[in-house]
């Protein structure tokens, strides 16, 4: 499976987990960096995992 679908998933999910747990500001956080992921192309992933990786 692609990395960049993957983190992007993670993303969504930990956004939905959190919704109503965390104030807005920080939601908008999350939200953000799935949007930014998406801008992402599948190899600026792979090297973003593993800079977070290491």
């Amino acid at each position: 499976m692609q990395k960049k679908k993957v983190l992007i998933d993670m993303l969504e999910e930990m956004i939905h987990e959190q919704l109503n747990l965390i104030d807005k500001e920080e939601l908008n956080n999350y939200i953000n960096a799935k949007k930014q992921v998406q801008t992402l192309t599948e190899d600026e992933v792979k090297k973003l995992c593993v800079e977070v990786k290491n």
